[in-house]
């Protein structure tokens, strides 16, 4: 694995073969909470390449993130999570993540509800 720090985000990505398999992206959160937190830590991308799926990989990537955040003092993690996508919801669940709110995200013509969930470290 490597890592990457840019603009205040930090980067992990994970190789086989050199090939990219997947990453975790992360920074302050931007999300649209309500309360707002600002002093909140976000998981901002999360990609596994389909072949990583159950592997623990995303899992790994996750406690890198969480690790990070915690070195830097932050004490909750915000992401989102597509409304409709089943999987990640019960895999963010497992880690301890909460539901504490909507928003909608602009995809080209169309809208698509995110859920925000939220951690404490």
């Amino acid at each position: 694995k490597k890592a990457l720090s840019v603009d205040g985000t930090h980067i992990w990505v994970a190789l086989e073969s050199d090939e990219i398999v997947g990453y975790l992206k992360v920074g302050k959160n931007t999300l649209p909470c309500d309360p707002p937190r600002p002093e909140a830590f976000e998981i901002s991308r999360l990609y596994l390449a389909p072949q990583q799926h159950g592997t623990g990989l995303a899992q790994r990537l996750m406690e890198m993130g969480f690790d990070y955040a915690r070195g830097l003092g932050f004490r909750e993690v915000t992401l989102s999570v597509f409304s409709e996508n089943p999987r990640a919801q019960r895999f963010y669940a497992r880690l301890g993540f909460q539901k504490i709110g909507t928003y909608d995200y602009y995809v080209g013509d169309h809208i698509d509800l995110e859920w925000i969930l939220l951690k404490t470290l």
